[in-house]
This record gives structure tokens, sequence and C-alpha cells, in this order.
């Protein structure tokens, strides 16, 4: 009995060396070589083993995979033994069918994905064989391995009966269980031309139950997928599912569309879809900020009619945001953008075009103005008096003008930095040609106070660090 142990666990230690990645020799042969290397290693360790041999084989795996302990492991045993399977494949397709389906009637202990080897199997024994073999078992991870099928059938093979299939699979299956990707129900369009439709429609309903079905969802708008360059087509009669799905998408992952890349496309196809985005986003968030939405709108201000997007976006924002005590306005995202932006002066000058036309024609809206000026008092002290010299033409409310913010609430100072205040005192002396009219006159006082108080906190904070340094 030991000297079995003994040769038993020995197998085991020698297969272990062949699956696991030997980071110092991948390190000084480098990843192509080493892989190279690996698999030849494999294929000769595995060239006379029959059916027997390799139910061994992976049982040996499975045992490596438990003392291993780690994730890490287990993707580097699954990662061999896939090649392995591929390799064999290759050169004794009709053992490899056998050995595959043993393995998976055994339940797939080791938790193999069906990527690649739902391919190699369909090469090899048709795709009404392999359907029988995939299906017929019960196994782990069978779902995913019936969607690796489907998204392996060659065009030629793809029929009513599969499409069929497929659309009980998606209404069945678990979210985790289906594969990312959809751009395999091309192939199912002469079939039924509505296959996305029916399938979105699916998936964005069981949304409503779990959210994280809006993952799979993600593939629709992948700039890299086929379905994402012909959402106009495939969607054409159905622009309100495909919003659907977008939020569901986004809800799952926002970081899918971060350049607006489908967003802006939904601009063009939905005039209302504005407005949608932002009330569908306070439904689930209280007060939203750059943690829920990081998505660089920058493509809103290159479009032509940025001013009427921006118009339902501020809208939305009043009906369905509360005003701003802690966090950030919402409103703030949208006017996010990188200092590398090539173009950055043509999108500021459109910012300050937007606002200039809703401070003229909106300027007895308070909540919309301090909305506004919340984000305007983040700008550039330039950016901020021109502002200012808008509402104050249009509007000459002093009591509502004092009401206003001039400077962020959100930014962070150092104690003792009272540079902070010679730049407040120098934009709110910029103003005061500004306030150059008797009607204006309460304006002014105002400000007058505001630089008094701004004057007399820098000599404070003067004294304060004389002491300081001193005492």
């Amino acid at each position: 009995m030991r000297d079995l142990r003994a040769r038993f666990t020995n197998e085991t230690y020698t297969l272990s060396e062949l699956v696991l990645v030997d980071r110092r020799e991948r390190r000084e042969l480098g990843w192509q070589e080493y892989e190279t290397k690996q698999r030849q290693r494999l294929a000769e360790y595995t060239a006379c083993l029959d059916e027997m041999g390799f139910a061994g084989f992976f049982e040996r795996c499975a045992e490596i995979i438990v003392t291993a302990d780690g994730h890490q492991y287990e993707y580097q045993v699954q990662s061999s033994v896939v090649k392995t399977l591929l390799d064999l494949a290759d050169r004794h397709n009709d053992l490899f069918i056998r050995v595959l389906q043993n393995y998976l009637q055994a339940g797939n202990v080791l938790k193999l994905p069906p990527w690649n080897l739902a391919q190699k199997l369909i090469q090899h024994c048709g795709n009404e064989r392999a359907y029988d073999i995939l299906c017929s078992a019960s196994y782990e991870h069978r779902v995913p391995w019936l969607f690796g099928y489907f998204m392996a059938l060659p065009e030629e093979a793809v029929t009513c009966e599969r499409l069929q299939q497929l659309y009980e699979l998606y209404e069945s299956a678990a979210w985790n269980e289906v594969l990312r990707g959809m751009d395999h129900l091309l192939k199912f369009l002469p079939l039924d031309k509505d296959v996305f439709v029916k399938v979105t429609r699916t998936l964005t309903t069981r949304c409503i139950a779990e959210p994280k079905f809006g993952y799979v969802l993600c593939d629709l708008f992948s700039e890299h997928a086929q379905a994402g360059k012909r959402l106009r087509d495939l969607f054409a009669s159905e622009i309100d599912l495909l919003t659907q799905a977008y939020f569901a998408a986004s809800e799952a992952e926002d970081h899918e569309d971060f350049d607006g890349h489908f967003f802006n496309e939904l601009l063009d196809l939905d005039p209302t879809f504005a407005q949608q985005w932002v009330a569908q986003l306070y439904q689930r968030v209280d007060r939203p900020s750059r943690h829920d939405d990081s998505r660089d709108y920058s493509f809103i201000w290159r479009r032509e009619d940025f001013i009427q997007v921006m118009d339902q976006i501020a809208d939305a924002i009043c009906r369905h945001g509360k005003n701003p005590l802690i966090y950030d306005s919402y409103l703030r995202n949208f006017f996010i953008l990188n200092k590398e932006t090539p173009d950055i002066n043509i999108l500021h000058s459109h910012q300050d075009a937007f606002l200039d036309d809703i401070i003229k024609r909106r300027s007895s809206e308070e909540n919309l103005m301090m909305i506004l000026f919340e984000v305007i008092s983040g700008f550039s002290a330039d950016r901020r008096k021109g502002r200012f010299e808008t509402f104050v033409r249009s509007n000459a409310d002093p009591e509502m003008f004092a009401r206003l913010p001039m400077a962020s609430n959100f930014a962070v100072y150092d104690v003792g930095d009272f540079s902070r205040l010679q730049r407040r005192l120098e934009f709110l002396e910029s103003l005061m040609p500004i306030f150059n009219t008797m009607d204006l006159l309460r304006h002014r006082q105002h400000v007058e106070r505001l630089i008094q108080q701004t004057r007399t906190s820098i000599e404070f904070e003067k004294r304060r660090n004389f002491m300081r340094d001193h005492y």
C-alpha cells in the first residue's frame, strides 16, 4: 500500500510540474517559448494515454487543484487541460470525442469552460452528435457548454429547431451561466430577423428580478462587437427596448460605454433619451455622483444640438434631483473635461454658450439657477464672471443673486492657505464693473460686503500664520 501511495503521489507531483506554471522558467524563456515547451511536454506525457488513462489524468489534475488551493492554480490547470485536449483532437479525433464525452459524463470535475472545445467537438463529430453529447449528460457548467455550442455552430448548420433551443436557454439560464458575447445571434438572422429583439427583450425582462443579467447586455454596446455596429438596423422599430437594454447594461457595468459612443447614438435615435437617462439614474441612486456615472460626456459638446440635449438633462435633474447638500450636483458630470482634450477650448465655449442661453431664458427659476451656478462655481474666474454678468443682465433680483454660489463648496484647502482667499478677492473685485447701473446697486453693495469680509479673512490668516511661525 505504501508503494502504491508513493507511486501515485509521485505521478501527481510529476503532472503538477507540467500543468502548473513555472514562473522562473517562463521569465527565463519568455512566455511564448515557455507556452510552446509546456504544451510539448504535456503532449508527450499524454501521448500513450487511452480513455482510462485520460480518466486518471483528470483525477490527478483535480487533486492538484484541491492541493494547490487557489483560484490562480485552478485556472492554470484548466488552461493546461484544455490545451492538452485540443492537441489530442488534432492528432486523434476519435479518441478526443470519446475522452471528452466520458469526461463530461463524469461531471466536468475540473469545471472546464467550453471555449474552443465545443468548436472542436463540432468539427470532429458534426453538429448533431456534438449537441447530443453536450445536452444528454448532467455535468458542472452544462448550460455554459450549451451556449458554447450555439456560439461555435457554423452558419450553414443553423436551423429553426436550434434557434428555438437557444431562445429557451436564454429564458432559463442563470445570469452567470450565459456566456458573454451576442455576435453569434447574427447567423440566426436569416431564420428570424427579430432574433436580437427577442433575446434582448428576454434579458431586459429578467433584469427586473436579477439586474446582473445586464452584464450580458453589455455586449450589445461594445465597439468591438459586430452587433454593436448594426444596432440601428437590428432595433429599427424597437428603440425603446434598446434604450431599456442600455440602462440595464449601464447599471451592471458603468464603464462599458465610457466614451459615450452608444449614448451618443441613442441621442440620435431617440430625442427624449437624455431625460430618460437622468430619470432612470435617479430612480436607482439617491444622489448620483462620478462613482455612479463616470462617463466622458465631451461628445455632447461636439454635437450640433448640444443646447437642446443639455436643456433636457438640466430639466430632468431639476425634476428628479435634490438640492445639493454634501454631494456635487449630478449636472457637474456633464461639464467635466479631460485637460488633455485637444479641442477643450472649443468645448468650453460651447458650455458657456449653453449656460448663457439657458440663463437668459430661465433666470427666474431659482432651483435651476442654483444647480447651474454650483457647476459654474468650479470654472475659471473669467468663465464665472461671464456667467454672472449674463445673469444680472437677465434678472435684477438682488436677493436671488446673493444666494448664488460664487465659489466651489467642494474644494479642499490647507489650513493657513490664504492664496485661495486672495483669488476670491480678485474675482469679487473683477465683478464690480458689472454693477454700474442704479438697478444693480444692491448687487454692488452685496459684493462690496463680500470683498470686505474676504479682506478681513486674509488679514486674520496672515496674523495666525505669523503667530504660528514666531511663537
